[in-house]
């Protein structure tokens, strides 16, 4: 076993703990802002309260805490309740997932936990009559992991993964216009951070491949397909798919420039 100095793991306990001091109070400040948006019926607030809250707890690692855990247990709880009710199984899933490991940690509450599961149960059976919905289930985990990266400074890459994801799920379930949204979202939050030029190029790509193949719209097929290719160029190294990748980019580029040629051609 590597030893580390004394002063050295002080340090790193003392930033350690300042950091998870950091998250609980700013889970508390949203705790009670959700709270007050209860009282005043502002239910978006509350939801939007108990989300940051939540988010804030996973990263203070309340096991350490029991105070901390339960707080988690029940702001997870109560922001699947609010879910559920409006019929948003497919978070609310998560949510109750996440109180059920939280009250699972706490001794003596194996029934609250019990009952979190159970509604989970619930969920899976509501989904079960919702078919079309069923696809959000896939997306879930990566919004719930997008909460926890948001109150996280530097995170834009891991959340542009995250979006990355959802995107491509929804192209994959022929959702084509959503799909363009989430892969947009993701280029943006990649653009916030340095060396992501790869993934720019192949976000950019997909959103090509989407107007050039099911949407049929070659001008934004050629903007998107140039766009990738400028970041494919930046990308101090390629690996062999992303390779691939840009030589079919630049196939994509010779066709529709040719074809938008001809177009122009006929349009003068």
């Amino acid at each position: 076993m590597v030893s580390c100095p004394a002063a050295g793991c002080e340090a790193h306990y003392r930033e350690h703990g300042s950091r998870q001091m950091a998250h609980l109070i700013e889970a508390h400040t949203w705790r009670d802002r959700a709270r007050a948006a209860n009282e005043r019926g502002d239910r978006a607030g509350e939801l939007t309260a108990l989300r940051q809250a939540v988010a804030h707890l996973a990263l203070a690692e309340p096991e350490e805490e029991p105070d901390a855990r339960r707080d988690h247990a029940d702001a997870s709880r109560r922001l699947a309740d609010m879910l559920a009710d409006s019929g948003d199984w497919p978070e609310a899933m998560q949510a109750y997932q996440e109180a059920t490991d939280a009250y699972g940690s706490i001794p003596g509450m194996d029934s609250a936990a019990g009952e979190c599961a159970r509604r989970i149960r619930d969920g899976v059976r509501a989904l079960r009559q919702r078919p079309e919905d069923r696809l959000y289930l896939l997306t879930a985990r990566y919004e719930r992991e997008l909460w926890n990266l948001a109150v996280q400074p530097g995170t834009e890459k891991e959340q542009g993964d995250c979006v990355f994801h959802i995107a491509a799920i929804l192209h994959r379930r022929q959702r084509y216009r959503e799909a363009i949204e989430r892969f947009a979202e993701a280029l943006a939050l990649y653009e916030k951070s340095d060396g992501t030029e790869s993934e720019r190029a192949r976000t950019a790509m997909r959103m090509g491949d989407i107007y050039f193949g099911p949407l049929e719209d070659e001008v934004r097929a050629f903007t998107q397909y140039r766009r990738a290719e400028h970041f494919f160029s930046r990308a101090e190294e390629l690996e062999e798919p992303d390779w691939m990748a840009r030589h079919e980019c630049a196939r994509h580029l010779r066709e529709l420039a040719t074809d938008l040629s001809d177009l122009s051609d006929i349009a003068g």
